[in-house]
């Protein structure tokens, strides 16, 4: 049987953690959500290693979510990022 997927959830809340767990329930696929709640957080759990996606809430505590996808980059070039955003702005 192959590792569970490492998730990694930046959110103040716990939505996306959750949404995540869900997804990957529904799919049948295992994975390992590991929920934070705030950049900072994130990024000492991606130095940690082994995380195999970042999703992150638009707006943390700490900073946002572009800026926590670029300082990722820096740290795991490879790493795939989704950003969620709840807005109406089409500039966005």
């Amino acid at each position: 049987m192959a590792s569970p997927h490492r998730i990694l959830a930046a959110d103040t809340s716990h939505l996306v953690p959750n949404a995540a767990k869900a997804a990957m329930d529904l799919i049948e696929r295992a994975a390992v959500v590991i929920a934070v709640q705030s950049g900072e957080d994130a990024l000492v759990e991606i130095e940690r290693g082994g995380v195999d996606l970042l999703i992150s809430t638009y707006a943390l505590a700490d900073m946002g979510g572009i800026e926590l996808a670029l300082k990722a980059n820096q740290i795991a070039p490879d790493l795939p990022v989704v950003i969620l955003a709840s807005t109406d702005d089409p500039d966005l």
